[in-house]
């Protein structure tokens, strides 16, 4: 029997509903009117997470801003300019293989060292999460991403091994890891270990910083295997990986920087102070402070951990939805999941409850006449569902134990106090407000087609072409190259506006002190919300989810 649903603005504790079955009978009950502020805060804090997050640590992994195709670009979008290399890459199938692999690179950042727990620790979702259960997070992101049929699903597969973990290699940055007094292979060997100090040093032979050659091995390996699996998924994917690292180096150094120097724009801020005896500015990356990890770890967990279906989906009793397949994998890492039956003093597991309250909404579901009702269920206990999203959010966590030492950084000036060692986010190109954003971007599609070039004609072939050698050609000190100086010449006349924010220190300043406050205001309201959320569902999730059904009297 189904009650007559009716909530005014000032209830406080409604019954929406009376599922009645052979194996159960019982209220539907909800505390609508705490639940519609807690859904309408988590609703704000996942809006502004998704709707500035994506852009703030890399080429964002697909276009930044599709209103803006022109002023806006991402690492897809930039592979788009794989179709002028013509051949095997003017399938549109193909390039998505290929962008497949620059994507893993990206999300494989998720599992940071700070998130992934160590297999010795217990398990506690609130402030970590294990290395399989973040790739299955990934993965259900790539399911979104890339395709849901039989076919697309095998070749868009996440794997351990094909994600990975974060490495800085792969990205050219942060190469100290940044986990102080901790290796964190320890946790993982997969990750890197710790630098040494000549590791992060300028290079005096190529004025470059030692770190970046370690780059260039890893995006030619990747490149090389391309060559020898031959045009196939195995072979997009490596070629996509190789291309993440070239692309970022153009986003991630100060070689923009440095070529329009070298073209007479000598005003133009290098964002690093020269080598004793050296002519020229060292090409440098940035390095991560609290605030760079945040915007880009904590931002892409929040992103997966915070996906919130707000819109109604017909329910098919016996499948999960993509809340459900992210709600099962986050409680599978709750701490109660490895207590015993007497330490939980008889009562099931958050897993388990939660198990039986999807085999509740089924058998509800399944009742006919109930379309109207499906939408009554998703917009009061569903929506409960998508608030519990924040509370499983390890980022936010890190994110709270940041705020402080945000809130007392000091802006560090390698452009005056003779470092070499800017931030990532005062030195990254990746967000288009950058006045070098664009022109850092177009760099990139020159380059990623002429090494397509190359492989096509390496798999085709040709064994004197080179492609991993042709990528290792754009990654040199600008001094050392000329590739570039036409296409940055003619862009630099033609935007003298950027060319003189560009050689403004304050306004540059202005730029990332605007960036760093948005990262804390929206990750300090993010985190209010999610405990707020925290204590509201603990209060009520035991009656939301019964740990045993009731039986008819």
């Amino acid at each position: 029997m189904l009650a007559d649903f009716s909530i005014a603005s000032h209830t406080s504790n409604a019954i929406f509903a009376t599922f009645t079955s052979p194996e159960y009978v019982g209220p539907l009950r909800i505390n609508y009117h705490d639940a519609r502020q807690q859904i309408a805060l988590s609703q704000k804090a996942a809006g502004k997470l998704e709707g500035k997050y994506g852009t703030l640590e890399y080429f964002p992994a697909g276009p930044e801003d599709k209103t803006r195709p022109n002023a806006s670009f991402g690492h897809e979008t930039i592979e788009f300019a794989l179709a002028e290399a013509g051949g095997i890459f003017s399938g549109a199938d193909v390039r998505k293989q290929i962008y497949f692999g620059n994507w893993l690179r990206d999300n494989s950042q998720m599992l940071d060292p700070k998130l992934v727990r160590n297999p010795k620790d217990p398990k506690d979702s609130s402030k970590y999460l294990s290395r399989a259960a973040l790739t299955k997070l990934v993965a259900l992101t790539a399911k979104e991403k890339f395709g849901h049929s039989p076919l697309e699903r095998k070749i868009f597969e996440v794997t351990a091994k094909r994600l990975g973990v974060y490495r800085a290699v792969e990205h050219i940055d942060n190469p100290t890891s940044n986990v102080p007094g901790a290796d964190p292979r320890t946790v993982d060997p997969d990750f890197e270990a710790p630098p040494s100090k000549a590791y992060l040093e300028v290079d005096p032979a190529t004025n470059i910083k030692r770190y970046i050659a370690n780059s260039i091995s890893y995006m030619r390996d990747e490149i090389n295997k391309a060559v020898n699996a031959g045009p196939m998924i195995d072979g997009f994917i490596h070629f996509g990986g190789g291309l993440h690292v070239l692309e970022d180096y153009l986003a991630h150094s100060n070689f923009v920087e440095l070529s329009l120097i070298k073209l007479g724009y000598e005003q133009v801020l290098p964002w690093t102070s020269r080598l004793p005896g050296k002519k020229y500015f060292p090409i440098v990356t940035g390095m991560f402070g609290p605030e760079d990890m945040i915007a880009s770890t904590a931002g892409m967990v929040a992103d997966k951990m915070f996906k919130v279906e707000w819109e109604f989906q017909p329910y098919k009793p016996g499948v999960p939805t993509p809340t459900d397949e992210i709600m099962l994998i986050l409680l599978e890492e709750h701490s109660d999941q490895q207590l015993t039956l007497v330490q939980r003093k008889g009562q099931p597991t958050r897993l388990e409850q939660y198990k039986n309250g999807m085999k509740m909404r089924d058998k509800y579901n399944a009742l006919p006449g109930m379309e109207t009702k499906k939408k009554v269920m998703h917009y009061t206990l569903g929506a409960l569902v998508n608030a519990q999203n924040a509370v499983f959010n390890p980022a936010i966590h890190t994110v709270g134990r940041s705020v402080s030492e945000l809130q007392t950084f000091l802006t560090n000036n390698p452009n005056t106090n003779g470092s070499t060692n800017p931030s990532h986010s005062q030195l990254a190109k990746d967000h288009d407000t950058h006045p070098f954003h664009v022109l850092a971007a177009n760099l990139a599609k020159i380059a990623v087609t002429k090494v397509a070039i190359a492989l096509q004609a390496r798999w085709d072939g040709d064994t004197s072409s080179d492609p991993a050698a042709v990528a290792a050609s754009f990654m040199v000190h600008p001094v050392s190259t000329t590739w570039q100086d036409k296409y940055t010449l003619a862009w630099a006349k033609a935007h003298p506006k950027q060319i003189k924010r560009a050689e403004s220190a304050t306004e540059l300043e202005v730029l990332y002190n605007t960036h760093q406050k948005e990262v804390i205001d929206t990750y300090t309201s993010a985190t209010n919300t999610a405990r707020k959320t925290y204590d509201y569902v603990g209060k009520y999730y035991d009656s939301l989810f019964p740990a045993k059904p009731t039986k008819k009297p």
